[in-house]
């Protein structure tokens, strides 16, 4: 892991792996607390022996010192969180000498520090699938993975739940429409080099996401992004082909629906639906049944609109991304370099008072197979096409 480039902590002098606007989680370190199950303990202290860092371990945090817990959403396999975790309260566990050097200011900050609880259903008994996506997320950290600081017990049942850095702007769906009318296509160029230098981060692990879309896409103060939720994240050697497909559909490259495997650019597919969303205010294929009728159309060429007022350059990128082919798209390690010098022509348009903005409106070209409208799924599902998929896999 290469850390040329990450600042030092301030308190316990050691590189800051992960977001450097946290509190030195370091000086607060309690190695005696226990999680309860023997699987969860072994990953903890395993983290915490090989840790370097200020930050690059995993620790079991008791609930009693996550504070104003309050329910914010769900996921496809989990719900989620948010509130305080106040460390202050835990200074008890520990030692000492460590209590002594502890600064008013890291006190301070660690008595105040949002949160978010990601609590996975079913995962009182921590299966090899549960544990693979605690392994996975602590492999990939880095400052554009959203810190995973413990394991604590969620609010409700006996299930587990990650504790995560709380963004303040939630996932990129979200703040795109919080912030849509004020969104310039320099904006919109930072944050598609935001989102796939995360992508190149994970890649560079050998590791594909498999969920990548907004909702897994997070945004915090000073509009930094996060990747998150990495459920279905595995190393691309693993990968086998299956007849069932898991993610959210609209995302979901074409050649994984005709029963090939999922690689890198698979993922360059996933971009070019995130890039459509900034246009567009909302999901693509928002209007649609996610099926297998869906994603028929799809590999029969069907894609979203074009969004009036969207400059050619980006739609032009968009498109590439979108290539039914796999080696039509841009190379995956590519792309942030092909968004930096896209934005050099968002700037001249961002420039130019006479070019028309954008709207979220666009035409009505895409007949709705389902015949009614349908609020996006932001779940992750299982397709099972079968028969339906056989004319596309020969």
């Amino acid at each position: 892991m290469g850390t040329s480039n990450y600042i030092t902590c301030t308190q316990c002098n050691r590189k800051i792996i992960n977001y450097s606007g946290q509190f030195c989680r370091n000086q607060f370190l309690s190695t005696s607390q226990s999680s309860g199950n023997n699987k969860l303990d072994k990953f903890i202290k395993e983290t915490q022996k090989k840790s370097k860092y200020c930050d690059d371990f995993i620790e079991w945090i008791p609930r009693s010192i996550l504070e104003n817990i309050k329910y914010l959403a769900d996921g496809g396999n989990s719900k989620v969180f948010f509130g305080t975790w106040n460390l202050s309260l835990n200074m008890s566990l520990t030692s000492s000498s460590n209590i002594a050097s502890v600064s008013p200011r890291n006190i301070a900050l660690a008595s105040s520090s949002n949160i978010a609880l990601k609590a996975i259903r079913d995962s009182n008994s921590v299966n090899d699938l549960i544990l693979n996506e605690f392994k996975i997320h602590h492999k990939c950290r880095n400052p554009r993975v959203i810190p995973f600081y413990g394991i604590t017990k969620s609010p409700e049942g006996n299930d587990y739940a990650m504790v995560v850095k709380h963004a303040e702007h939630g996932d990129l769906r979200n703040y795109i429409r919080k912030f849509f009318s004020k969104l310039t296509w320099t904006n919109r160029a930072k944050i598609l080099i935001e989102i796939s230098k995360a992508l190149n981060s994970i890649h560079q692990k050998n590791l594909v996401h498999k969920d990548f879309h907004c909702k897994n896409i997070l945004v915090d103060k000073d509009d930094k992004v996060f990747i998150s939720d990495f459920g279905l994240c595995q190393p691309i050697d693993s990968e086998t082909v299956s007849d069932k497909i898991q993610g959210v559909l609209p995302y979901i490259a074409p050649e994984v629906l005709r029963c090939k495997p999922y690689t890198k650019q698979s993922e360059v597919y996933s971009i070019s639906m995130i890039m459509w969303e900034l246009t567009s205010k909302k999901p693509p294929f928002s209007n649609y049944h996610h099926n297998a009728e869906l994603a028929l159309s799809v590999l029969d060429g069907l894609r979203p609109d074009i969004v009036k007022g969207t400059p050619d350059f980006y739609v032009n990128i968009m498109e590439r991304c979108w290539n039914p082919e796999p080696s039509g798209r841009p190379d995956a390690s590519l792309l942030p370099k092909l968004f930096e010098e896209m934005m050099e022509s968002c700037k001249i348009v961002d420039n130019n008072k006479d070019y028309n903005l954008v709207s979220p409106h666009h035409s009505n070209s895409n007949s709705v197979i389902s015949g009614s409208t349908q609020e996006y799924m932001t779940v992750a599902y299982d397709y099972t096409l079968r028969e339906e998929r056989e004319e596309y896999c020969r």
